[in-house]
């Protein structure tokens, strides 16, 4: 069985999203834990405490959110390049190249806005966000353990990546609108190669931030037609 876990760090620190972000409660603690075959992600105790700024993201403004999405959407892409290497599976590969393309869009519309680009450094696995630089090393120790866990951290990347996305409130800003429709329908693809692929592999992906209906919804469309 593959193995199960969630970044719960990520989703407290999320600055792209103006609003409390409630993860899927569709399975039991007890659930979850029968599951488990690793430690929790150690960077967990470091956000319990509401209090505390990071956690803070009703006051997040959209050039904050939109300097997360720069770096969230290059996570993406070097978690696949990454996995891509050790498994030599083209799903990645493809996958990462339409990652490059989102986090090449976030750029462009941060310099059409003069807001300074955070990834200073383009190479694999560094990032200027502390948590994201965590979740890139947990993300890809998972990744490491076999092809289905692999897959099942696609899954787990784009289920959060569809979150964020559907939660980023934008009033009266077009650009911003038709980027995050573009990131959101090239996740949904992602999602749907990934959990193929997982399929094959003889194991099922559990939702961990969408629903389970939301899920099924998107798998049902079958692949869409973007303009990345």
């Amino acid at each position: 069985m593959v193995t199960k876990f969630r970044p719960h760090a990520l989703v407290a620190l999320l600055v792209l999203v103006a609003c409390d972000v409630p993860t899927n409660t569709d399975k039991s603690d007890d659930a979850i834990d029968e599951t488990v075959e690793h430690e929790d992600v150690s960077y967990n105790d470091d956000v319990e405490d509401d209090d505390t700024d990071e956690a803070d993201t009703s006051s997040a403004t959209l050039e904050e959110r939109l300097i997360f999405l720069r770096e969230e959407e290059k996570l993406a892409r070097d978690v696949y390049l990454t996995l891509y290497d050790t498994w030599e599976m083209q799903v990645f590969a493809n996958i990462a190249d339409s990652e490059e393309e989102h986090t090449a869009a976030v750029r462009s519309l941060l310099e059409q806005r003069d807001i300074a680009d955070p990834v200073t450094d383009d190479t694999v696995g560094v990032f200027t966000d502390p948590v994201l630089a965590d979740l890139y090393t947990e993300l890809v120790g998972i990744g490491l353990q076999s092809r289905a866990d692999a897959l099942w951290v696609g899954c787990t990347v784009e289920d959060l990546d569809i979150l964020d996305l559907e939660t980023f409130d934008v009033e009266d800003d077009a650009e911003v609108d038709d980027l995050l429709g573009n990131l959101l329908c090239g996740s949904e693809n992602h999602m749907r190669a990934f959990h193929n692929k997982l399929g094959q592999q003889g194991e099922e992906y559990e939702v961990q931030y969408i629903t389970e209906a939301r899920l099924e919804e998107l798998l049902a469309e079958g692949q869409q037609s973007c303009m990345e």
